[in-house]
């Protein structure tokens, strides 16, 4: 019987000097075929990826399964908040949830991760992060937009 809860998959990431503080990060994902997983949650620091992408992943000497390529975009997309003031942070993440979001936390303190589903109103998400963003209250990063929200938007 497979894990419920999803099988983990590793992400190597690209770092600079100082961003990301990690090397890797992990996802679940669910099995869709021969070495192919659907990602079932939404990465903190990996770019252009989301929920209901389909990937590929190999698994390395001590059996740790490895992401190492795209196969399919789904059609969800994944955004980043550094939440700066911290008495924001539920609020942010209440209004992001009652808007049809599922927000996560990360490893860090303050980083949020936002999964938008296809069904949700992404304008009016840009909106109120873009307000939250003038305000000083967070920085967002859109880290994969999915084709189906990004013909509903302008570009950043």
């Amino acid at each position: 019987m497979s894990d419920p809860a999803g099988q983990i998959l590793h992400i190597r990431l690209q770092q600079d000097d100082v961003w990301p503080p990690f090397d890797c990060e992990e996802v679940r994902g669910e099995p869709v075929g021969e070495r192919r997983y659907r990602v079932l949650t939404a990465p903190a620091f990996a770019k252009r990826l989301a929920v209901d992408d389909i990937v590929t992943a190999n698994p390395d000497a001590s059996g740790r399964m490895w992401i190492d390529a795209m196969v399919q975009r789904g059609r969800h997309s994944t955004i980043r908040v550094i939440v700066l003031q911290p008495a924001e942070e539920s609020e942010l993440a209440a209004a992001l949830t009652e808007r049809g979001c599922r927000v996560g936390a990360s490893p860090l303190p303050s980083l949020l991760t936002v999964d938008v589903p296809e069904a949700t109103d992404y304008s009016g998400i840009r909106y109120l992060l873009e307000e939250g963003e003038r305000r000083g209250d967070w920085e967002f990063q859109e880290s994969a937009v999915s084709l189906h929200h990004d013909l509903g938007t302008h570009a950043r």
